[in-house]
């Protein structure tokens, strides 16, 4: 159905409204390849780090991370390179000016390339810094005040000299200042001169107004002669009115904490009063609370459920999307066990992976949930374990439903698998009749209506390849062709692949040389002898006559890795990752020139990955590839004598 031209969509308009959205959202976007290379950086974030796009881009990532996190951002990194799900790390980013940024970095796949965001926590880790020296100083205020307060009394009976114990509260870090009866200060330290800027010369002996604002004065004068006939030796100070503040020689009034207590001494009643400057941790709790606002902002924006999950289990932080998935309020669930608020199914389906991740290792899954809707839904999940000072404190969640994602796939392979069933068999017809008139049964043809004849029955006999490669991928990843693995020796397996590939190899010019070892695996015998033919018939249709295709096999410790090295004319380098894809060649003339189906690899890679292992090629251009692939090998005791 085609609608009106309003309700056509504009995509320069949809392109212009994305750069404009992404121009003013908070943090830093990027795209990398898989070489750790921007290929793209908003503005905002090189603007943030002080640098131009262009300086940037021209640079690996990792070249401006701090060298104490480059490890952990080059295994993230690879990490990406190797799966599609979300990947979370952290890392300090060097400015232009030379300074860091703490950066928070999400990122995943698409389309062989790593799109990331970052979110700049600088301000809330210098923050945390400061509120937790802040805090330190704050626990141990109290419990200092009755031993400074016994220091005094102990002082002041010893020492007839003021200035002698001036000296001694000259060496705390604190504001320590004594007040008699009527208020006067008697003694004033270093730590008190620094922070409210009179010397002690100015102090000693006036009010103690001078150091308190206007508004305080008739307040505090009250507290103190109230604090004077109670029976409590100490306290700290605001309790009951709120937030002290304390009053510079400038006239800036500034916040503070502070405690008071009180000695008998032979000139009468005297108060001690401990003060710190607290401007800074304030600033440091409001810049934490910034943070944290914008950082629930951001997430409770996302359409992905996000959260904080601590060493026992419980949830500690969770985004707006919890909502919508578990019908409760969002923020109900802080403090509850995911046991609880999940359910026994899916929390059943879960712990073992949160497990791994509670022990610090990095997890990301698929799974199927129940939901409320439907009977399941499939969601993709990520843990990244939240390590400080060596210990794990707990984890970060990512679940992201990813239920029509497997939903177009099942109907993809249910198509491909519908039509290729059904063009098989009038292929199969067509095939065989072709095949009839080339021998001439029928009658002989002219010279030209034969040619023609061998084209049409070359052309079938390719379409019939291409069809059974399509059906043989698409059971192999559905699942229905079952692995069954036993123990396998590997030079039987490679020598059955090189004896099936010696016609070709023989009619190409071509040797085949292998090079056995007497390891055994666990391997479903018939899969990987088709996998090692795959990559000896692309070896061989690429050699020159005369050249030899090298088949070997190491013995690695847990594995033995496989190789097929030919001498041909290689792969170009933009070409190394792509060339595992379905359909993906590296010249588009090869299928009709070697007749190929660009399944081969595919096929390959789906076997390797069925048995666990891995899958990868080397190549120099003009000189030759290697591909390589390891499977998992059969432990020594249980290898047949």
């Amino acid at each position: 159905m085609v609608g009106s031209e309003q309700e056509q969509v504009n995509p320069s308009l949809i392109e212009q409204d994305l750069e404009l959205f992404l121009a003013i959202t908070p943090g830093l976007l990027c795209i990398l390849d898989f070489d750790g290379c921007f290929k793209r950086i908003m503005p905002q974030a090189a603007k943030l780090l002080g640098y131009d796009v262009a300086t940037l881009i021209a640079q690996p990532f990792v070249d401006l991370v701090h060298p104490d996190d480059r490890q952990e951002s080059q295994d993230a990194i690879a990490q990406l390179t190797q799966q599609t799900s979300p990947v979370s790390f952290e890392n300090r980013y060097r400015c232009a000016n030379g300074g860091y940024r703490h950066l928070v970095w999400n990122a995943r796949t698409h389309d062989n390339v790593i799109y990331a965001a970052a979110t700049d926590i600088t301000e809330q880790r210098q923050a945390e810094q400061s509120l937790r020296q802040e805090r330190e100083f704050s626990k141990s205020l109290l419990n200092t005040v009755n031993v400074l307060n016994e220091r005094i009394q102990t002082e002041f009976a010893l020492l007839t000299n003021q200035q002698t114990l001036a000296n001694i509260f000259d060496l705390a870090g604190e504001a320590i200042i004594c007040i008699d009866q009527q208020q006067q200060i008697r003694l004033y330290n270093q730590a008190a001169e620094n922070i409210f800027g009179y010397t002690a010369a100015e102090a000693v002996g006036q009010p103690l107004d001078l150091l308190l604002p206007e508004t305080a004065r008739m307040v505090h004068h009250q507290h103190v002669n109230k604090f004077s006939k109670s029976s409590v030796p100490a306290r700290r100070m605001g309790e009951h009115r709120g937030q002290v503040h304390g009053r510079r020689k400038n006239g800036e009034i500034f916040p503070a904490e502070a405690s008071i207590s009180k000695s008998k001494t032979r000139e009468g009643l005297w108060f001690t009063v401990m003060l710190q400057d607290v401007t800074e941790r304030l600033q440091a709790e409001a810049a934490i609370r910034r943070s944290e606002e914008q950082l629930r902002t951001t997430t409770n924006a996302l359409p992905v459920l996000i959260a904080y999950i601590d060493a026992n289990e419980h949830y500690r932080f969770n985004n707006y999307a919890y909502e919508a998935w578990l019908g409760v309020p969002y923020k109900s669930l802080e403090g509850q066990s995911l046991e609880k608020a999940l359910g026994p199914d899916i929390y059943n389906t879960i712990q073992p992976y949160l497990q791994q991740a509670l022990a610090g290792q990095s997890v990301a899954f698929e799974a199927e949930f129940p939901d409320m809707d439907r009977p399941y839904h499939w969601v993709s999940v990520s843990y990244q374990p939240d390590i400080q000072n060596g210990k794990v404190c707990g984890c970060f969640a990512l679940t992201q439903d990813i239920s029509a994602h497997k939903a177009t796939d099942q109907l993809k392979n249910e198509f491909v698998s519908v039509v290729s069933h059904e063009l098989r068999t009038p292929l199969t017809s067509i095939h065989g009749a072709l095949k009839l008139l080339t021998t001439g049964q029928l009658g002989q043809l002219v010279p030209q209506g034969q040619e023609l004849l061998e084209i049409a029955l070359k052309n079938t006999e390719r379409l019939t390849r291409l069809i059974n490669d399509v059906l043989d991928l698409e059971r192999i990843e559905s699942g229905r062709i079952k692995m069954i693995k036993v123990r396998c020796q590997v030079a039987d397996l490679l020598e059955q692949a090189a004896q099936a590939m010696m016609p070709m190899a023989q009619t190409h010019g071509v040797k085949v040389e292998i090079a056995p070892t007497d390891a055994y695996i666990y391997a479903d015998p018939d899969h990987i002898e088709q996998t090692l033919t795959n990559l000896l018939s692309n070896a061989i249709k690429f050699s020159p006559g005369g050249e030899t295709v090298l088949l070997r096999a190491v013995e690695q410790p847990h594995q033995v890795l496989f190789k097929v090295i030919d001498h041909g004319r290689g792969i170009p380098e933009d070409k190394l990752e792509t060339i595992f894809e379905r359909f993906q060649q590296v010249d588009a003339s090869d299928t009709r020139k070697h007749g190929g189906t660009g399944l081969g690899l595919a096929i390959c890679r789906e076997i390797v990955q069925h048995h666990e292992g891995r899958i990868w090629v080397t190549s120099i251009h003009g000189q030759g590839s290697t591909f390589c692939f390891t499977l998992p090998k059969t432990p020594i005791q249980d290898v047949p004598s």
